[in-house]
């Protein structure tokens, strides 16, 4: 078993290697400091990674040349920060309370990756649909745990379809059902360098043969899997995930007594099982929160929509879904024009980024690999929307019932009380995702606070409503692009109870509500056996 010293040692060198570089880049070429150099760094961190990542996919024989420019730029960076006086005087530009909150930060990042070494009690037969493989391995056993899809492969086997240098047109889907083209590639590429430092595997398999999985057949990439090779990407994207938070500090960095609703977020951040189980899952939605956090900071912040359209455009690298928000700001920027507080230059220097960056993924998948991309219509009209589209009431009642279950708290329909549906109810609803004490405050808090209102209805709930109607099947919203707007509604309703309660009322509702989290926590531990091992 992999050792819990080794993947935090790895997690510190991809924090260092991301943070430094990038933070140095803007350091120098920019104004930016404090929190927004921060997380403006990872950001472009990220971007020199994948660059690294982009070096591996064209040639194996990059590897070396890659960890020694990884390794250069990092120590450079470092020489940098240090030498130029950046290091002290970004930290004295901290207020207490940010560097509290991010000192949490570094704790959710190691306490995710300390959860991912708990053992759990897996049933003796796991059912298809949810679980494409069914042996005891670390990628099971999170799906296990998170009661989530098999999705949690997919940064894997992108990876190593790369540096094993199997080809994507001949051996798909990835998964069943999971074309490469559904699936925006950013967390891999971030991850190559890291993979290909500790350990370059040989050539895969030719051709990789198939297994047969609910009466078809589909690539055995079950050959390419090994639990010690998918720790090192979890690692990776655990903190890529994590940045989230760092994200929200920055965007909640200003508001009034942000001296204690800032770590009271981070504390309630650390314990929400929602946030703990979509960072560990590694689904990329979150990661795509993260840079759609930066976009719409930069718009507060009148930054240039050169800025703005990169951040959506890294957004929808992550994941796709991550386009309805694209969109949303591509409208928000048509409607300042349309009230006269902005110009067609922004609307086409937005516009102009995003497309220039998103141009080679397209150009990758539709005219190299020539593969399907129907992430959209398949669940508008794919496998399991019969009924909705058989009937026009079905096709309209199907959206009410998910906005149902995205706004209601589910968990109290559950009768009689079982614990796995109450846990799972927590996490796939609004509200418990959320957290009880916080969702009513949040909400208006979140109403009251987005400016300008273009902003709030073209770039933010138009998108949320969108990833719900497109749904003609019964769906849960909560996990499909609503990561970001869990971890918002939380700081929004820690903003909400400081401004509208007395201190002792602000601390006990707050103390409330870290038990919540950690009593769905308790249950989940003892539903699924955790266990050290």
């Amino acid at each position: 078993m992999a050792s819990l010293g080794a993947d935090l040692l790895l997690l510190a060198w991809v924090a260092i290697s991301i943070l430094w570089p990038g933070c140095a880049i803007c350091h120098r070429w920019t104004r930016l400091r404090g929190i927004e150099l921060f997380v403006y760094g990872a950001a472009v961190g990220m971007v020199l990674q994948a660059f690294l990542g982009l070096a591996l996919t064209a040639s194996r024989g990059a590897r070396y040349p890659v960890v020694i420019v990884g390794v250069l730029a990092t120590l450079a960076a470092g020489a940098y920060l240090w030498r130029s006086g950046a290091a002290r005087a970004w930290w004295r530009d901290l207020r207490l309370s940010l560097r509290l909150s991010l000192a949490l930060w570094v704790l959710f990042a190691a306490t995710c990756v300390a959860v991912t070494h708990l053992a759990v009690r897996l049933p003796a037969e796991l059912p298809d649909g949810r679980y494409i493989f069914k042996e005891n391995t670390l990628n099971v056993r999170i799906q296990y745990l998170t009661t989530l899809p098999a999705d949690n492969l997919i940064p894997y086997l992108v990876t190593e379809y790369f540096l094993r240098r199997i080809s994507f047109r001949q051996e798909h889907p990835i998964l069943p059902g999971q074309e490469v083209g559904n699936r925006t590639i950013l967390m891999s590429l971030v991850a190559l360098p890291y993979r290909a430092a500790l350990e370059m595997p040989r050539r895969g398999p030719r051709p990789l043969g198939t297994f047969r999985y609910v009466q078809a057949e589909w690539p055995d990439v079950a050959k390419i899997y090994r639990d010690d090779l998918y720790r090192q990407v979890l690692v990776v994207g655990i903190f890529l995930n994590s940045l989230l938070l760092p994200g929200l500090l920055a965007v909640f960095s200003r508001v009034a007594r942000a001296s204690r609703i800032l770590p009271c977020a981070a504390v309630l951040y650390l314990t929400n099982p929602y946030l703990i189980t979509q960072t560990i899952f590694i689904w990329p939605k979150v990661l795509a929160g993260f840079f759609l956090l930066l976009a719409w900071h930069s718009i507060r912040r009148r930054h240039h929509p050169a800025v703005v359209g990169a951040g959506a455009a890294l957004a929808c690298h992550a994941h796709p879904l991550a386009g309805m928000f694209t969109l949303g700001l591509g409208l928000f920027y048509l409607a300042q024009v349309g009230r006269g507080r902005g110009g067609w230059r922004e609307v086409v220097i937005f516009g102009g980024t995003v497309g220039l960056l998103l141009a080679p993924w397209f150009l990758w998948t539709q005219l190299f690999l020539q593969l399907p991309s129907d992430l959209l219509w398949q669940n508008v009209a794919g496998p399991g929307t019969e009924v909705a589209l058989a009937s026009t009431l079905d096709f309209i009642w199907v959206r009410f019932w998910n906005f149902f279950h995205l706004l209601a708290p589910m968990m109290f329909f559950v009768y009689p009380f079982n614990t796995e549906a109450v846990v799972d109810a927590f996490q796939h609803c609004l509200p418990g995702a959320v957290g009880l004490i916080l969702i009513g405050p949040a909400l208006v808090q979140a109403a009251r606070s987005v400016r300008p209102g273009a902003l709030k209805w073209c770039a933010l709930l138009g998108p949320l409503v969108v990833l719900v109607v497109i749904f003609s099947m019964q769906a849960l919203p909560i996990l499909h692009g609503y990561q970001v707007a869990v971890g918002g509604l939380l700081f929004f309703g820690v903003v909400a109870l400081a401004r509208g309660c007395s201190s002792r009322v602000f601390w006990s509702l707050c103390a409330l509500q870290l038990l919540v989290n950690v009593g769905v926590l308790a249950l989940r531990a003892y539903d699924r056996g955790w266990h050290i091992p």
